[in-house]
């Protein structure tokens, strides 16, 4: 049966009308998920940064009240009434004490500070406590058992109670906050005040109280006993029992098996975003922060719209993309093309760029080698130039005083033994491209060696060596011999060079990390100079030239640990700019 050419075109033309419409589909859905996700993560940053805000605001007002707790536990009378409080609950013998009046005296003057309700201490002699006024105890009463004189002396500062009903007025809820007072930084007592969390709140009014939005403080881990409360704090609303909570949450349509997870999240000391939905299936957020130097949380609860309102809008406009798609597929052939013209160009581009990439390369590697040859040609070139100078002189005083070409002959030796130590320092690059053997030589051994080798070729007196090692020392390869002796004379010559008589430490560290093997190097001389450190590593590099050194050290110890034993090495100036320190990882 053959199909006719205009049904086959018709076919054709269902599959692209099909095949549009699922593009279409695709693309909005996908389109409408993420700018979902952008919407809630959107709000949520804007919720998070409102609590982290009332969180700060709540502290702001516990930090002024700190200080003013830190002023009162400082004045002598203060001070002086913590080491004479009498262990009595009898007016007469507090009057008695020379110290108590004048300290009633600056409570009724404290109390005037704003959101201060009532102030107290109490001390390590006494089982009693007195405020800006007497007040009767009974004779079982142990101020020394309280939270407010136990928490401040565990802490040695500010304690911050959970908000409570006072007894005399069990409608409203207040907070305790405690400060040590100390003599010669010894706990003596314990002076506080009390505010109302009222007060607190009043501050808070750009909290939203129109859109759902709702939110409480509450106290984290609370211990149960006497004076102690788990309480959850709402404007509007308190709750002493945390089944009240539980109670609360399932009104609002959680789950009795969503209950606990939820509940152990909102009691945790973590910061916490959590995302539920209540009884209506409308999306909540809850945003809790810690508030610091309390056991205190914050929670902000909202009601956010679902994004799917919107979903209606997105349908009309995935119909008018429908729309759109034809000419977008004229528009992407025609980018195609463009594409590939682009493509050529860009490979030729890219052809050039790494054709400069190679010239750039090989101009540094120029660079480098004549930077080679002209500190070779330095070092060379001086005793060369003495030798030759030596000659004529010899040569001169033959015909004329034989005798005294003993007065010349020391300066060519120096010079043919300066080539000479030259030539061997040369050879000794042989060691950074060739192993000695497996590590059979114990680490501290090694540096104690080459430090005290290093000490008898330059003046160290007054340099000392720390060495911060585990109790079995390990083994390290021969090439430590060079590595440390190379390091050790660089400090010696340059590091603490400079004084007359040098004075200072080199601390040598060694730990195992993640990385591997770590040796840390440090000196407590003088930093290489930032011009230096780019070149540090590279040979012929040095600051005392003109004293014999030709600086070939530290490419030496570059060369070792690189080549030979496949590590790293680094240069950090020391602390607080002070000394330099090498780090060795293998």
């Amino acid at each position: 049966m053959r199909i006719s050419r205009k049904f086959r075109y018709r076919l054709t033309l269902v599959g692209i009308a099909i095949a549009l419409v699922l593009t279409g589909a695709t693309l909005g859905t996908t389109h409408f998920s993420r700018l979902r996700a952008e919407t809630y993560a959107t709000q949520l940053e804007a919720q998070t940064m409102q609590a982290e805000r009332v969180a700060q605001d709540i502290y702001a007002q516990i930090l002024v009240k700190q200080q003013l707790l830190q002023d009162l536990a400082r004045l002598p009378a203060v001070r002086a009434l913590a080491s004479t409080m009498p262990d009595s609950n009898r007016e007469q013998d507090f009057l008695q004490n020379p110290h108590y009046l004048p300290v009633q005296q600056l409570f009724e003057l404290f109390l005037q500070e704003e959101n201060v309700d009532f102030l107290f201490m109490g001390s390590v002699h006494s089982s009693y406590w007195i405020g800006d006024q007497w007040y009767d105890m009974a004779d079982d009463y142990d101020a020394q058992s309280r939270n407010w004189f136990l928490r401040p002396q565990e802490r040695m500062g500010l304690y911050v109670s959970p908000p409570y009903p006072p007894t005399n007025a069990p409608e409203t809820r207040v907070i305790t906050l405690n400060f040590p007072i100390l003599e010669d930084q010894r706990f003596i007592g314990s002076i506080g005040l009390d505010m109302r969390m009222t007060d607190i709140f009043s501050r808070l009014e750009y909290l939203s109280r129109t859109t759902g939005d709702t939110y409480s403080l509450h106290s984290l881990n609370p211990r149960r006993g006497e004076d102690e409360y788990y309480l959850i704090y709402h404007p509007e609303y308190s709750m002493l029992d945390d089944t009240l909570l539980v109670q609360a949450y399932l009104d609002r349509g959680l789950q009795e098996d969503q209950v606990a997870p939820v509940l152990q999240q909102l009691l945790s000391g973590q910061p916490l975003e959590l995302v539920y939905r209540d009884a209506a299936g409308m999306r909540r957020t809850i945003v809790k922060r810690t508030v610091p130097q309390t056991d205190w949380a914050v929670l902000i609860d909202y009601a956010r719209p679902d994004t799917e309102a919107y979903l209606s809008a997105y349908v009309i406009a995935m119909v008018l993309i429908l729309l759109l798609i034809g000419g977008l597929v004229m528009g992407i052939a025609v980018a195609i093309m463009r594409l590939r013209t682009g493509n050529r160009l860009l490979r030729g581009t890219l052809q050039q760029l790494v054709a400069a990439q190679d010239q750039l390369l090989e101009s540094s590697r120029n660079a480098a080698l004549a930077d080679v040859i002209m500190g070779l040609a330095h070092e060379i070139n001086t005793p060369l130039g003495n030798a030759v100078m030596v000659e004529s002189v010899i040569s001169e005083q033959l015909d004329e005083d034989p005798r005294a070409i003993k007065t010349t002959l020391p300066l060519l030796r120096e010079s043919l033994q300066r080539i000479g130590r030259l030539v061997g320092r040369f050879k000794e690059l042989q060691v950074t491209t060739q192993a000695r053997g497996p590590g059979k030589t114990p680490l501290a051994g090694i540096i104690r060696q080459e430090f005290q080798l290093a000490t008898t070729q330059n003046p160290a007196e007054g340099i000392r060596l720390e060495l911060q090692m585990p109790k079995d020392t390990p083994l390290v390869p021969e090439e430590f011999h060079v590595i440390f002796h190379e390091l050790i004379t660089n400090s010696l010559v340059h590091s603490f060079g400079s004084g007359a008589t040098p004075t200072g430490a080199i601390h040598v560290a060694f730990q195992q990390t993640a990385d591997g093997i770590q040796l840390e190097y440090r000196d407590t001389g003088t930093p290489v100079s930032a011009e230096i450190r780019r070149t540090l590593f590279d040979p012929f590099v040095t600051t005392a030239r003109f004293t014999g050194r030709i600086g070939l050290g530290l490419f030496i110890v570059s060369g070792i640990v690189r080549n030979l034993l496949g590590g790293t090495i680094e240069y950090q100036p020391g602390y607080n700019g002070n000394g330099n320190t090498f780090r060795i990882i293998w």
